[in-house]
């Protein structure tokens, strides 16, 4: 199994460190850092094996996430919006719903997942959301 040091190495994450201060200054988003995770297969940690991806499940994903905190916390953060959902559909999967197997599928390929958290009002996260997403 692939460790978050194998995963994550010190040169990639002393890149993500140099960055982070500038995201955070200019309130930017983190494109070079998501590039980069995008080039490792960072997206498809739980994606199966057999779909294109590392097949970790969620303690190994998080340690994942650990590491890539010390060095760029806002990216950890934003990715992890994405980990929730391909979490979602591996913990589905695992139990005999393949409804959102797509998730991981096309997460496996390089595919960016998120859903509105933040939104005021929507208490029940996932379940009472009024936000349209509006292809451009």
């Amino acid at each position: 199994m692939d460790t978050p040091e194998e995963i994550l190495p010190d040169r990639l994450l002393d890149t993500f460190r140099e960055r982070a201060a500038g995201y955070d200054a200019r309130n930017e988003f983190f494109h070079a850092d998501l590039a980069d995770l995008q080039a490792i297969g960072y997206l498809a940690l739980m994606a199966p094996v057999n779909d294109g991806g590392r097949g970790l499940g969620v303690a190994a994903v998080a340690a994942c996430q650990r590491r890539l905190a010390s060095a760029a916390p806002a990216t950890a953060l934003a990715i992890n919006m994405h980990l929730v959902w391909t979490g979602v559909a591996l913990m589905l999967q695992r139990l005999g719903d393949h409804s959102l197997g797509f998730v991981l599928q096309e997460a496996a390929q390089g595919e960016l997942y998120a859903f509105g958290l933040s939104e005021p009002g929507n208490d029940a996260v996932l379940f009472d959301s009024l936000t349209t997403a509006t292809p451009q």
